[in-house]
């Protein structure tokens, strides 16, 4: 998967690439993007993803905020983050069916 940090959403705002577990801005849009072994996108049509979104920390837990579940991606199997939305985000590809 790559996350690339934004300065808002579907925008063209690109700040940059990030790393997973590295502390954020909590005014940036992540926008993610699932990728394979060399870091190119899955073939349209050959593989549907769901977003496994999860946040069980302590802070979520404090304002009522708990996640966890499966989430449709929007255009090209990735999926925005809005700023503020912790949590732990995992591409999960679905043959068509």
């Amino acid at each position: 998967m790559r996350a690339d940090l934004h300065r808002s959403n579907y925008g063209t705002q690109h700040v940059r690439s990030v790393q997973s577990l590295e502390p954020l801005p909590p005014d940036r849009w992540l926008h993610f993007k699932p990728v394979n072994n060399i870091g190119a996108s899955f073939p349209p049509g050959e593989f549907r993803v769901m977003w496994r979104v999860t946040n069980t920390d302590e802070a979520a837990a404090r304002e009522n905020a708990l996640r966890g579940g499966f989430e449709k991606p929007e255009a090209d199997n990735r999926r925005w983050g809005a700023p503020g939305e912790a949590g732990e985000f995992q591409p999960v590809k679905v043959r068509p069916g």
